[in-house]
């Protein structure tokens, strides 16, 4: 099934592109930025801005389809209700909002809340703001985005409250593998199911799977992860844990 893509520029100083894909059923739209210059941040210093957040992903629209045609169904038919879905990384919220679009599950999305100056002498914003600006673009009362930070244990310990998730996922979580240990142990907070697809960077992305099932006990399995404008380096990996 194929996604159309609908993209125009909103008429902002930031230079803001607001862009929608059409996958399967369901339409979903999202502002997106791109940083053609160095803008330093403020959190960080003069640090060039990471656009990994602000823009989707080569994996969010397979992913999406792969999700709400066959895993997301089958599980709710599993367990006799609209399953809960955490999603890791969500930056625009692409796969998570459509995710919530396109079947009954409850999704809740998450970013770690960075502050973000999208030019020279703006003002900054969230991150989670700017991805929950992206929920309420879409009608979709499932869908929400909360705060954490992966590894952190303020974050980790909001969530302890609530009922456990059925299934994590996480689109093009691997690109730095700095983050693995923290990636790691927030999936085994949270997961004893997660799906995750990724496009073959760099090749070190076996060893966060090596260190999910070493540290935390999961079986991973992989398969190809087919899509338009992915190539044969596309991967679904899905990973399960004994309850």
């Amino acid at each position: 099934m194929r996604a159309h893509i609908l993209c125009h520029v909103v008429a902002t100083a930031s230079a803001i592109t607001r862009t929608t894909v059409d996958v399967g059923r369901v339409s979903v739209t999202y502002d997106q930025h791109y940083f053609d210059t160095p803008v330093p941040q403020p959190r960080q210093g003069q640090r060039v801005a990471d656009r990994s957040g602000l823009r989707p992903w080569p994996c969010a629209v397979p992913l999406l389809q792969h999700l709400s045609e066959a895993t997301v169904p089958a599980l709710e038919t599993t367990l006799g209700r609209p399953p809960r879905v955490l999603e890791l990384g969500s930056g625009v919220g692409l796969l998570g909002i459509g995710l919530a679009l396109a079947t009954k599950a409850e999704v809740t999305l998450t970013d770690p809340g960075l502050p973000t100056r999208f030019s020279k002498g703006a003002d900054s914003i969230s991150t989670l703001e700017f991805l929950r600006r992206n929920v309420a673009l879409n009608d979709a009362p499932t869908a929400r985005a909360e705060k954490l930070l992966w590894g952190d244990a303020d974050d980790l310990d909001a969530f302890r409250s609530e009922p456990p998730f059925d299934l994590v996922v996480a689109s093009e979580v691997l690109y730095e593998p700095s983050q693995y240990a923290a990636l790691a142990d927030t999936l085994a907070f949270f997961a004893t199911d997660a799906i995750i697809g990724y496009k073959v960077r760099h090749g070190r992305e076996q060893t966060f799977f090596d260190r999910c099932a070493d540290e935390h006990g999961f079986r991973v399995t992989s398969e190809p992860l087919a899509g338009e404008k992915l190539s044969k380096d596309a991967v679904l990996a899905t990973l399960r844990r004994p309850k």
